[in-house]
């Protein structure tokens, strides 16, 4: 595979950030996060696109400038554990020419194949963080003339919300119908959550340490991708009904069903331990008093762990592991997010913290799962004036980053639902074969081919 760098350069800022805006504070919870890249794809097709590339291109830049004006934090460079200096130093943005078709990237897509479209290559945040950039941009040019957006966002102040506010702020600002919104009040009160979740300046804590020893493998399998139609999600949903949980969401059943098949993987492989763990993303924006907005930057974000532990080797009920979902997610409400809150917080994550070592030191690494669920988001509404992605994806960086997952993202028909779950390669050979799993899930069906009219 040939893909040729066309240029490369740093965007800046369209307008300066005003001095009394050069610092952003990180809150407890960036703390916690440490200095990986997570890397995005939108895929665009050239069907009825009247545009040149050049004059895409010349949108896609001035618009990006204009947007980093107002996620201004975005252009500056992470100073230290407690600080974003906002100096406008940029992004690095790239135009790279691919000798393939669009169509040979999405007939069956893989994640370890996806990562050269995007830079860096690397996983980690190499050299000093106050000399990296927190956001690198590749925009793919293919044969076929469609077009893919690589995004390589820096997690340490950039949650999944913080990148679907800004995608979609860069779409509409490249369309011409977002109207000028003052930087201070679309990136919102910069000091409201640092406020309410002061940094801990006496928090001596390795996040990059603490992150691969926890969860990285050994032997992880990429990340592979099955899709939930409709269909198969209602049925789900109908099948995870119980007294407790009446309603069930499509993430609680989906989430569940991929917990329950790769625990049954594990006893049959490992052992019949009684115990396991569902870590999940739980977003405090909406919960917070009054709420925050989606476009408020940082990771707003607290786990969640629904803990499930039996005294016998019977197999799991999807019912009883929705339940433990659900009331995961209802512990976090608004008298323990009260807890969290201000420098008594502290005592509160250091008992967060002793809680966690406690589940990693008597839970084995193959019964415990991260879930996370990026439904709902809007990704596919980020139209740069060309029209919506014909797919929304991600790449996987190096196995290094691999660990037990489950991820859910939007698909391109909205009643479906893609997941993307990592496993080691003894517990995905099981999950992949499981007659059970198969009936529900289709494994990394084609978005589009080499004959499909969209490309």
């Amino acid at each position: 595979m040939e893909i040729k760098v066309i240029s490369k350069e740093i965007i800046k800022p369209s307008s300066p950030t005003p001095p009394h805006l050069g610092k952003f504070t990180l809150s407890i919870f960036d703390q916690f996060v440490p200095l990986v890249y997570c890397p995005l794809l939108f895929f665009y097709s050239c069907r009825n696109d009247n545009l040149k590339i050049e004059d895409k291109l010349a949108k896609l830049k001035d618009s990006l400038s204009k947007t980093l004006t107002r996620f201004y934090p975005l252009a500056g460079r992470i100073k230290d554990q407690r600080t974003v200096d906002c100096n406008d130093e940029g992004v690095l943005y790239v135009v790279a020419q691919v000798n393939h078709e669009m169509y040979n990237f999405l007939e069956a897509p893989n994640s370890r194949t996806l990562t050269h479209l995007v830079i860096p290559y690397q996983p980690i945040c190499e050299g000093p963080p106050e000399l990296v950039p927190q956001l690198t941009i590749q925009v793919n040019l293919f044969a076929c003339g469609g077009m893919a957006i690589g995004l390589c966002v820096l997690h340490k102040i950039i949650d999944a919300y913080t990148v679907t506010s800004f995608v979609k702020s860069w779409a509409a600002l490249a369309r011409g119908t977002c109207d000028h919104v003052d930087k201070e009040e679309l990136v919102y009160d910069r000091n409201l959550v640092p406020s309410l979740f002061p940094p801990n300046e006496r928090l001596v804590y390795d996040a990059q340490a603490s992150f691969w020893s926890s969860t990285s493998m050994t032997d992880a399998e990429d990340p592979r991708r099955f899709v939930f139609d409709a269909t198969a999600i209602s049925s789900l949903k109908a099948k995870a009904r119980s007294e407790q949980v009446p309603n069930p969401t499509r993430t609680e059943a989906v989430i569940s069903f991929v917990w329950k098949s790769a625990l049954k993987a594990s006893r049959l492989l490992y052992s019949s331990q009684k115990q396991s763990v569902v870590f999940s993303a739980i977003n405090l924006r909406s919960r917070l008093s009054p709420p925050l907005p989606d476009r408020s930057i940082g990771n707003v974000v607290l786990r969640g762990v629904a803990h499930y532990t039996t005294t016998t080797t019977a197999e799991m009920e999807l019912q009883h592991l929705v339940g433990l979902l659900r009331q995961s997610v209802a512990k976090v409400d608004s008298d323990y997010i009260n807890k969290l809150k201000g420098e008594t917080g502290h005592e509160e994550f250091r008992k967060r913290r002793e809680e966690l070592a406690k589940i990693y030191s008597e839970i084995p690494p193959n019964f415990m799962f991260e879930a996370s669920s990026a439904l709902n988001m809007g990704f596919y509404e980020g139209n740069f004036g060309w029209g919506k992605p014909v797919w929304f994806g991600e790449a996987s960086l190096s196995e290094k980053m691999n660990k037990n997952s489950i991820l859910l993202v939007e698909a391109p028909n909205a009643d479906d639902v893609e997941v993307w779950i990592t496993l080691n390669k003894h517990q995905m050979g099981i999950v992949e074969k499981d007659p059970e799993f198969l009936s529900y899930a289709t494994p990394n069906p084609p978005i589009i081919s080499n004959k499909d009219p969209k490309i």
